[in-house]
């Protein structure tokens, strides 16, 4: 087999459109007589793994007899016998030069030939090539009696390494001469271990980074790990605040000055500095309300009164070290979920409010999930009638099963029959007919296939595929929900009429003339600013937050709630409000009436207050009555709201 057949038999197990002669030829630049013996190889190979042919139709698409075992074929394309794959020359001179990098010291002429399956002259006319391709500074040296050489200095070695790694997607793309590269080098890092590492970093240090920037940088990381023992002497480091450090550390590999050095110049060129934001979650929590509040405009539902909802998206933004490379494909949603195109459709056109806020593009895959969890929560306004029965098993200690448990109930409105052991659930499996599925942190496939294997700690991996299950499970049992639900996320209960009591200022301040966005920022904050619960340095950092990110700030009809982070200079938690007759214009279509101030240490949790004010942001009525009271009876129906 060679690369361009290893292509279309990759294309035929990802059910691409468009399979046919002339399309396929033309995408190669080659004859179709080419591709049709491609396709007698492809056949050849099929056979040996006890699967039916394939052929080209009457009209040239491309067809199977039966349908294809996915997983048999991936399997035995992984395990593909090497000697039997034939390398181009571009892949042998790629594979010559990868190994040069590697090894460092001398390579021997006949080993790579025996290894690429080819001649010792096939390999000289290679090399003789690849010099002519390679940077003019960086010299392959033939020794006597010794074998082949580059002379390079380390950071252009790690450098190449990183480009041709990139170039030909060792970590992303599965492929047959890929994965013979990688056995080849004989990696002593795990790419993952050092992705957790990696993402575990940015999670302590409270940033966020775009999912292609931290690839890169994970895979620079894992190149000067695995080739350090190589070429690095360890000694005292000077940056010990660098995540290359941390990783080295918790990984226990050495590490020299020079390393964290070739680290910053390569952070410098890709520019990733720019790309680092620091997350301030209460401020985000009002992003994903404003995101899911412009949402309920446009389809007329309670998005943003799902607490379990916005507790999830905050923090699947926030740990945004758990998104990586993992693909994210989205199920048969448009089954289970009544319009879901146009619910789709208004997620993407406001996913620029995230976007704005965290200051960079996101990927597909965040995409696709952030649409998983909110047709979650679609899908729970049914659960609450028709439930999905779970079953949570752990290892001997039930300290795993509880955790577990604790989480399940935060996020999920799943119905936990049981959390057991492994011990209990093999001696008494009739437990396991009244649950839809099983969620297990080890394998039990002994006892039962209709299991989903977590972790102890719940990581977005882990959320993404219960969600999916749950997804599909809800389809099974015909669960139908309509997104103009009247299902009520938050309780009316007398425990939020006290949210408002303890932090609201009183007086609340009432103005009638026309005022700008501006100002009025600066009038609401002015009553904190006098009782010196506030820096000025807060305040300017709250308007400026809005110029850059936009009226995220607005929760819901005419009310708004301003804020900065809790570093802006805060010295007391404080709520004033400024009510304006008229209306505040902030972006052409937004006007606000009720203009709330916040400001937060950090010290307290003050979700309940955001969702007592996105409440009243729903309740129009509620809104327009307020804004026509005075100061004392606008106080008062606050705090008893």
């Amino acid at each position: 087999m060679k690369r361009r057949t290893e292509i279309i038999l990759r294309d035929i197990l990802k059910n691409k459109k468009d399979l046919n002669l002339i399309k396929i030829s033309q995408k190669f630049s080659v004859s179709e007589r080419t591709i049709e013996n491609d396709v007698i190889e492809i056949n050849n190979f099929l056979g040996s793994l006890g699967q039916e042919y394939i052929y080209f139709d009457s009209d040239g698409q491309l067809c199977s007899v039966r349908r294809m075992d996915r997983k048999r074929i991936i399997s035995g394309l992984k395990n593909y016998d090497i000697k039997n794959y034939k390398f181009s020359k571009e892949e042998r001179m790629t594979f010559i030069y990868v190994i040069l990098l590697w090894v460092g010291g001398y390579n021997n002429m006949e080993h790579i030939a025996k290894m690429l399956s080819v001649t010792r002259i096939t390999i000289l006319n290679d090399i003789k090539d690849l010099k002519d391709n390679i940077d003019p500074d960086i010299n392959i040296l033939t020794y006597p009696g010794k074998g082949l050489k580059l002379k390079i200095d380390n950071h252009k070695r790690i450098d190449e390494l990183n480009r041709i790694f990139e170039e030909i997607s060792l970590i992303k793309e599965k492929s047959i001469f890929n994965d013979y590269l990688i056995k080849t080098l004989d990696f002593k890092l795990n790419f993952n271990d050092i992705l957790v590492e990696v993402r575990d970093y940015f999670y302590k240090k409270n940033i966020i980074i775009s999912e292609n920037y931290l690839f890169y940088i994970n895979l620079f990381i894992f190149i000067s790990l695995n080739i350090n023992n190589k070429f690095s002497d360890s000694c005292s480091i000077d940056d010990k605040d660098s995540v290359i450090y941390y990783v080295a550390e918790k990984l226990n590999v050495e590490l020299s000055n020079n390393d964290i050095n070739n680290f910053e110049i390569f952070i410098k060129e890709k520019g990733i500095n720019t790309f680092k934001k620091e997350i301030d979650e209460l401020e985000l929590f009002g992003v994903v309300n404003h995101f899911l509040v412009n949402i309920d405009k446009k389809i007329n539902s309670k998005l943003s009164l799902d607490n379990v909802l916005v507790e999830s998206l905050v923090m699947h933004i926030k740990n945004m070290r758990d998104w990586g490379n993992v693909d994210i494909e989205l199920p048969e949603i448009s089954k289970t979920i009544i319009d879901y195109d146009k619910i789709e459709k208004e997620i993407k056109n406001n996913i620029s409010i995230l976007e704005a806020y965290l200051s960079y593009k996101l990927s597909k895959n965040m995409i696709n999930s952030l649409i998983i969890h909110i047709c979650i929560s679609f899908i729970r306004t049914n659960q609450e009638e028709n439930r999905i029965r779970t079953i949570i098993v752990c290892p001997g200690s039930m300290a795993t099963g509880r955790l577990l448990e604790l989480q399940i109930e935060k996020y999920f409105k799943f119905d936990i029959i049981d959390v057991t052991t492994v011990e209990e659930i093999f001696e008494c499996r009739n437990k396991l007919k009244d649950a839809d599925f099983i969620i297990s942190t080890i394998d039990i496939d002994e006892i039962t296939s209709n299991y989903i294997k977590v972790n102890p700690i719940l990581s977005m991996n882990d959320m993404n595929r219960l969600q999916d299950l749950a997804i599909r499970r809800s389809y099974n049992k015909n669960l139908r929900t309509n997104y103009n639900s009247k299902i009520d996320y938050i309780s009316n209960n007398n425990s939020n009429r006290n949210v408002l009591s303890n932090i609201l200022v009183n007086p609340v301040e009432i103005i009638r003339n026309k005022i700008s966005w501006e100002d009025a920022m600066v009038k609401a904050a002015k009553p904190l600013l006098d009782y010196k619960f506030i820096k000025k340095s807060y305040v300017e950092k709250s308007i400026e937050n809005i110029k850059t990110y936009g009226d995220y700030i607005i929760i819901g009809y005419g009310v708004a709630i301003a804020h900065a982070g809790k570093n802006e200079g805060v010295y007391k938690d404080c709520l004033n409000l400024l009510i304006s007759r008229d209306g505040i214009q902030f972006s052409e279509n937004n006007k606000v009436y009720l203009l709330f101030f916040f400001a937060s240490k950090g010290e307290h949790d003050y979700r309940k207050l955001y969702e007592t004010l996105i409440k009243i942001g729903r309740d129009k009525n509620f809104v327009d009555e307020l804004r026509n009271m005075d100061s004392k009876a606008a106080y008062e129906a606050l705090v008893k709201y």
